[in-house]
Parts: C-alpha cells; sequence; structure tokens
C-alpha cells in the first residue's frame, strides 16, 4: 500500500515555511529568522520567551525529537540553537 502524504502533517521541504509560521510571520511584521537572531541569538532572550512572542509552543520551535518525520522550525530552516 502507498502512503499518501496529506493533511496537516503534510512534509514541508527543506528551507520552506509552514502555513502557521507565515500566518506568525505576517502578524508581527517580522520573520522568524530575524527574531531568533535578534533576540534568541544575542542572548537577550531565552526559548520560551521567543516561543510566547510566536504564540506557539517551545517544542515547535526548538523540539529536537518530535514523533515520526516531523520537524522543528529551527531544523526546517537550519538555524542554529545555544548549548
Amino acid at each position: 500500500m502507498e502512503r499518501n502524504a496529506k493533511g496537516r502533517f503534510k512534509p514541508i521541504p527543506q528551507g520552506r515555511k509552514t502555513p502557521k509560521m507565515l500566518e506568525v510571520e505576517k502578524k508581527l511584521g517580522c520573520t522568524l529568522e530575524e527574531d531568533f537572531y535578534k533576540y534568541y541569538g544575542d542572548k537577550k532572550w531565552g526559548q520560551k520567551r521567543l516561543a510566547k512572542r510566536w504564540g506557539v509552543g517551545r517544542n515547535l520551535i526548538f523540539g529536537k525529537s518530535l514523533k515520526g518525520n516531523r520537524r522543528s522550525w529551527t531544523q526546517m530552516l537550519n538555524l542554529p540553537i545555544r548549548p
């Protein structure tokens, strides 16, 4: 049986953004990459505060082990995570 990927967890190609990410970017008026480097990259904010600004769970942005083939936003966009 061939599996046809449809619906909510449809695979997103590397470097592309999810509809939710695009929706929040439009609402905030900036991109995730800009906020990521401005606040998280400069060590002004932690993961929790950045996720709260974006209105999503911390695991969605920074999660390392999501179920199945799901990837976090930082994995999709190849953004570095602080140790």
